[in-house]
């Protein structure tokens, strides 16, 4: 992660508008590089519930591991990828259940958030539209027919433009 995205992850968190108030963050590794200590520190800083981590690695989930994210934010979903692009995880202080695949060019999940004030988080990393306009139009019918059955969307994460 380098230093600029370590910003952006503080500059780009949100406060959920819900009764839970989870504050929520997103950022991309950018294939795994950068400095895990650096991210796990923002989150905490910024006091982050629930952490959407585009392009990670296995690498990444171990360099995470050891600055701690797991004793910050215990629960993951998600799945590193060995070349990153395909990796999205989401961490979070309060359970994550009913997890399912969002099936876009670089990945993505829909979960349920659980906790005194339930929602669905839907964390994606669709497609570029500069590389491959006709998959990223593909990606984006994919996550509105995604977040039309979604009843208790509270949350979505991780779009290259604005829906």
């Amino acid at each position: 992660v380098s230093g600029a995205n370590v910003r952006r992850c503080a500059r780009e968190r949100i406060v959920c508008n819900n009764a839970s108030g989870r504050a929520v963050s997103k950022i991309s590794v950018e294939v795994g590089g950068g400095s895990a200590r650096a991210l796990v520190a923002a989150a905490r800083s910024n006091h982050v519930d629930i952490l959407a981590v585009e392009e990670a690695t296995p690498s990444t989930v171990a360099q995470l591991r050891a600055a701690g994210i797991e004793k910050l934010l215990p629960n993951l979903a998600g799945h590193p990828d060995p070349e990153g692009v395909n990796g999205v995880l989401v961490y979070s202080k309060v359970p994550l259940v009913d997890v399912r695949p969002v099936l876009l060019g670089h990945g993505g999940w829909q979960i349920r958030v659980g906790g005194a004030a339930p929602f669905t988080f839907i964390a994606v990393h669709a497609d570029a539209p500069l590389t491959n306009v006709e998959r990223w139009r593909a990606d984006l019918a994919t996550i509105a027919t995604t977040i039309s059955f979604t009843s208790s969307l509270r949350m979505l994460s991780g779009m290259r433009a604005r829906v």
